[in-house]
C-alpha cells in the first residue's frame, strides 16, 4: 500500500513538473514572438521615415537642379546626389544591412552644402544606432575575453 502512495505521487511530481516546464515554454515562446512584432513594428516606422525624408530631399534637389545658374558642372553633382538617394531608398525598400552603411556614409546625399537644406536626422539617427550596437558589441568582446583571460 505504502508503495502505490510513492509511485502515485512520483507521477503527480513528474506531471507536475512537466506541466511546469510547458508554461515556461509557452511564455517564452510568446515573449520572444511579441519582441519579433515590436522589432517589425519600430522597422516600419524607422522605415517610413527614411523613406519620407529621401523623397524630401529627392524633390529638393529636383527643384534646385532647374533653378540651378551656375552650369553643366554643378547639375552633375545634384544629378549624382539624386542618384545616391535613389539608391539608398532602394536599399530601406530591400531591408537594410549591415554592409549598407559604408554605402550611406560614403556617398553624399546631397550637393551644394547648406544651400540645399538637406533632411538627414533619420541618417543620422540609423548611423547612431549602428554605433552604439557596435560599441556595445565591443564592450561585451573586451568583457568575454578579459573572462577568457582570466581562466
Amino acid at each position: 500500500m505504502e508503495q502505490n502512495k510513492t509511485g502515485r505521487y512520483f507521477k503527480y511530481a513528474i506531471g507536475e513538473i512537466v506541466l511546469v516546464v510547458i508554461g515556461i515554454l509557452i511564455a517564452l515562446q510568446i515573449n520572444n514572438w511579441n519582441s519579433k512584432r515590436q522589432i517589425k513594428e519600430n522597422n516600419k516606422i524607422f522605415l517610413n521615415k527614411l523613406i519620407h525624408e529621401l523623397e524630401l530631399n529627392k524633390k529638393r534637389m529636383a527643384r534646385l537642379a532647374f533653378e540651378n545658374d551656375k552650369g553643366a558642372s554643378s547639375l552633375i553633382s545634384l544629378e549624382q546626389a539624386i542618384k545616391t538617394c535613389d539608391s539608398i531608398m532602394i536599399m530601406t525598400y530591400r531591408g537594410l544591412q549591415e554592409s549598407d552603411l559604408d554605402f550611406i556614409l560614403n556617398n553624399e546625399r546631397g550637393a551644394g552644402g547648406s544651400y540645399l537644406n538637406l533632411h538627414d536626422g533619420t541618417f543620422e539617427e540609423l548611423i547612431k544606432m549602428m554605433v552604439d550596437a557596435d560599441l556595445e558589441r565591443i564592450e561585451n568582446d573586451i568583457k568575454l575575453f578579459n573572462l577568457n583571460e582570466n581562466r
